[in-house]
C-alpha cells in the first residue's frame, strides 16, 4: 500500500511535468544524449540542447545545421538507496503504533502475564519499526522540455521551455520514541494497572515530504565574438520561472498515510533569472564553461524551510572528430539540495561513436565528489536517419537508483 502512495505521489509529479514545460536539479539535463553520456555536455552538448548546457554552443557548433525542433524530451530518475518504500510499506502494514497502544489498554483492564507478554511483544515490534526508518531517504525527479534552435556562427538562437519536479521523502527518527516505549514495556509489573501510563506517548518519529515544481521557458542567445586573437563564443540564456513547492511532515499513525496534500503544503513564487556560457575551440578540442541561475534565490515553504536556487557553475572539455566524441564535465561548486536529496557535485565523463550518421552509441559516468557512494553508469543509443531523429538512453546507479530518458527530434 505505501508502495503505491509513493508511486502515486510520482505519477503526480509526472503527471503535472508532462503538461506545463520543466528542467532539473541537480546540474542536469533531460536530453537522453548527454544522460546517456554521464551528464556531459558543457563543451560538447548539440545544438539544439545547447540552452541545458552552455548557450555558447549555439555559436560554437558545426555549421551544417540551421534548424532543430525537439519535442518531446523527457527522462524520469528514482532512487531508493536505503528502501525507504519498503521501510515505510512494513510499518504501515505492521500498524505497530495502533497495536501497541492496544496492548496498553488490554494490560491495564487486566494485568496478568499473558498481557503483559503481549505489551512486551507490541512494543519490541514498535521499536524494531521505528529504527527500520531511521536516516532514510527517497527522491524521484522528472522532467519534460521541448526547444526550438535556429544555430549559428554569427548568431545563434532558441527558445525553450522546460521543467523540472523533484519530490523527496525522508524518515527521521526521534529517540525519545524508543526510550518511550522500552520505559513502558520495563516497567510493566503483573497485578499493577497502574504500572504503566494510561494512553501510549505521541509517536514523534516522522517522514518528511518535500517537492518542488518548477516551470520555465527562456531564449537562448549566442555569438562569436575575436578576443585577443581567438575566436570566443559567448551566450546568455534570460528565462522566468514559475515555482510549485510542498512540504509535510507525516507523524505516528499518519505514517501509513504519506500523500501530499496541495491544499495545506503548497505555496508558489516567480522569479526571473539568467544563464551566462562561453566556448572556444581549438581544433578537435572545445572548452565550455557555464554559470547557471545567475542570481541566487531561496524561496520559503509552508513549514519554513528553504529551498534555493544557487549559482551553479560548470567547466567541461571535449574532442570531437567525424566519428567519435569524448567529453568530460565537473561541478565547481557544490549544489545544494531542492527536496530532501543529498548536495551534489559531480564529475562525469561520456564518450559517442557516430556510425555514419545514422547510429550513434554511447556510455559515460559520473560520482557525485560530495557523496562518494553516488554514482551512475550510464548508456544508450540514437538514431538520426534523414534529419529526423529518436535517442533513448538509461542510468543504474549506486543502491536502488534508475533513469530513463527519451527524446524525438527533427534537425536539417
Amino acid at each position: 500500500m505505501m508502495k503505491n502512495r509513493i508511486l502515486q505521489l510520482a505519477i503526480a509529479t509526472a503527471t503535472v511535468l508532462s503538461v506545463q514545460p520543466l528542467q532539473a536539479m541537480p546540474f542536469f539535463s533531460p536530453d537522453p544524449r548527454s544522460f546517456a553520456m554521464g551528464g556531459v555536455g558543457v563543451a560538447s552538448a548539440t545544438q539544439s540542447n545547447a540552452s541545458f548546457f552552455n548557450p555558447a554552443l549555439l555559436a560554437a557548433q558545426r555549421e551544417e545545421e540551421d534548424f532543430a525542433l525537439e519535442l518531446p524530451i523527457v527522462s524520469l530518475t528514482a532512487a531508493d538507496p536505503d528502501d525507504l518504500i519498503t521501510a515505510i510499506d512494513d510499518f504501515s502494514a505492521g500498524d505497530f503504533v495502533t497495536a501497541f497502544d492496544t496492548a496498553m489498554t488490554t494490560f491495564r483492564n487486566l494485568p496478568d502475564q499473558t498481557n503483559k507478554d503481549a505489551l512486551v511483544a507490541a512494543g519490541n515490534n514498535l521499536v524494531a519499526g521505528l529504527q527500520s526508518l531511521s536516516s532514510k531517504q527517497v527522491t524521484v525527479m522528472a522532467d519534460a522540455s521541448v526547444v526550438i534552435s535556429i544555430p549559428s556562427r554569427k548568431f545563434g538562437t532558441a527558445l525553450y521551455a522546460n521543467g523540472w519536479g523533484v519530490v523527496g521523502a525522508s524518515a527521521v527518527m526521534d529517540t525519545a520514541d524508543l526510550s518511550n516505549t522500552l520505559t513502558i514495556i520495563n516497567n510493566a509489573t503483573v497485578g499493577n494497572a497502574g504500572s504503566i501510563p494510561a494512553t501510549a506517548p505521541t509517536v514523534a518519529t516522522t517522514v518528511n515530504v518535500r517537492s518542488a515544481v518548477v516551470a520555465e521557458a527562456g531564449i537562448s542567445m549566442g555569438r562569436n565574438f575575436t578576443i585577443a586573437g581567438r575566436e570566443v563564443a559567448l551566450g546568455i540564456t534570460p528565462k522566468y520561472m514559475k515555482l510549485r513547492m510542498y512540504d509535510q511532515s507525516f507523524a505516528g499513525g499518519t505514517l501509513g498515510n504519506v500523500a501530499l496534500d496541495s491544499t495545506t503544503s503548497e505555496t508558489t513564487d516567480s522569479a526571473v533569472n539568467a544563464d551566462l556560457g562561453a566556448a572556444m575551440a581549438s581544433g578537435n578540442w572545445r572548452y565550455g564553461l557555464v554559470v547557471k541561475n545567475l542570481v541566487p534565490q531561496d524561496f520559503t515553504t509552508t513549514l519554513g524551510n528553504t529551498i534555493s536556487l544557487n549559482t551553479q557553475l560548470r567547466g567541461g572539455i571535449s574532442y570531437q572528430n567525424e566519428w567519435v566524441t569524448l567529453a568530460s564535465d565537473v561541478d565547481l561548486l557544490e549544489n545544494d539540495p531542492v527536496g530532501v536529496e543529498p548536495s551534489s557535485q559531480y564529475a562525469a565523463v561520456g564518450a559517442e561513436f557516430d556510425v555514419f550518421d545514422t547510429l550513434q552509441l554511447r556510455a559515460g559516468y559520473r560520482s557525485n565528489i560530495s557523496n562518494t557512494d553516488d554514482s551512475q553508469v550510464t548508456a544508450g543509443f540514437g538514431l538520426s536517419p534523414f534529419g529526423l531523429h529518436i535517442d533513448v538512453a538509461g542510468s543504474k546507479g549506486s543502491g536502488n537508483n534508475y533513469g530513463v530518458a527519451l527524446q524525438l527530434g527533427l534537425a536539417f
